[in-house]
């Protein structure tokens, strides 16, 4: 029995060794195949993430995006001043309707924003000036107040657009189901120049006020009654040079009230774990796996070719299966 045992597996190393044997003999074959296979693969790959970053609006599936963020905080000129950053700022409704507009969209898809269309159509215009008030009324309730169809607050991938204070910088994100890449990049771009011009516009007055605060302040004559009050107001003052120095570039028109300081678009997101973008990834690696399966499958049917060949009974039953004569 101990024979029987040593013999069985004396056949399975011998068995092993003859499978490593055929692998080292053609290991020029499945290399030279595998490699093939990472070739294949790697071109498939970057043609489907082409046409998945540069696929136009309309041969996007409905899970698709492309995604534009901006960091904007307030001019460091003006730290110490209360009040002034707020992200309100990025949620009117008529700087999203502006900026939309000059990024190059024409229309509001409900179908895109997943809002139930209440007409016949679900395009809402943003060129047609009559359609304004409803387009400010969509982009208050998809863009601003993130609603889906049911009042419920979208959270994650399904929000359009979000504009937060975050660690003391307001925070904005686009998310465009229906436009380019240029689009979104654009839009956010022209977000940003319409709210500094209204911002510029509506802080003219405050700071003119910052000027003449400090120029009073200065003007402040000392006196012993006062004193801890003057003391007070100049240290006050000091503080507030800064702003005073932006006050008087900012009219000038030589600074800003806000400072964009991380634009990003990103081309290809999806909305889901099983987006394309991992398909063809993992398509990729199926391709390099089934070449060197191949390959090796090839190796051995290659080596019991050559076996056979070399064996005159076998090549003598295989003629005659074939009907051919000796």
């Amino acid at each position: 029995m101990e024979e029987n045992l040593k013999k069985g597996v004396d056949d399975d190393e011998i068995s092993l060794i003859d499978l490593l044997v055929v692998l080292l003999k053609y290991r020029r074959l499945i290399i030279v195949i595998s490699l093939c296979g990472v070739l294949v693969a790697g071109v498939f790959y970057g043609v489907e993430l082409y046409e998945i970053h540069n696929a136009p609006a309309a041969a996007k599936s409905a899970d698709e995006y492309y995604e534009s963020r901006m960091t904007v905080t307030l001019n460091p000129r003006l730290a110490g001043e209360d009040g002034l950053l707020s992200a309100e700022w990025f949620n009117t409704p008529e700087f999203i309707y502006t900026a939309l507009r000059e990024a190059g969209h024409i229309e509001l898809n409900l179908n895109a924003l997943k809002i139930p269309a209440k007409k016949d159509t679900a395009i809402i215009s943003l060129t047609d000036e009559s359609a304004k008030d409803e387009a400010l009324n969509i982009i208050a309730y998809r863009f601003i107040q993130n609603q889906n169809p049911a009042g419920v607050a979208m959270k994650n991938d399904d929000v359009v657009y979000q504009a937060q204070i975050i660690a003391g910088n307001i925070r904005v994100l686009y998310r465009c189901g229906d436009c380019s890449l240029e689009q979104a990049a654009l839009f956010m771009k022209s977000l940003y120049d319409t709210v500094e011009l209204s911002a510029r516009k509506f802080y003219v007055q405050y700071a003119e006020d910052i000027i003449a605060w400090y120029n009073a302040a200065g003007a402040i004559a000392e006196d012993a009654v006062a004193a801890g009050v003057i003391a007070a107001h100049v240290n006050r003052r000091a503080d507030r040079y800064m702003a005073y120095v932006w006050a008087e570039d900012f009219l000038a028109g030589n600074d800003t009230v806000f400072k964009l300081i991380y634009p990003q678009t990103t081309a290809g997101v999806r909305k889901n774990p099983s987006s394309p973008i991992g398909l063809p990834k993992l398509m990729s690696i199926v391709i390099v796996f089934a070449a060197f399966f191949f390959a090796v499958f090839l190796a051995f049917v290659l080596n019991a070719i050559k076996n056979v060949s070399a064996n005159e009974e076998s090549m003598s039953k295989i003629r005659e299966a074939l009907g051919k004569d000796g």
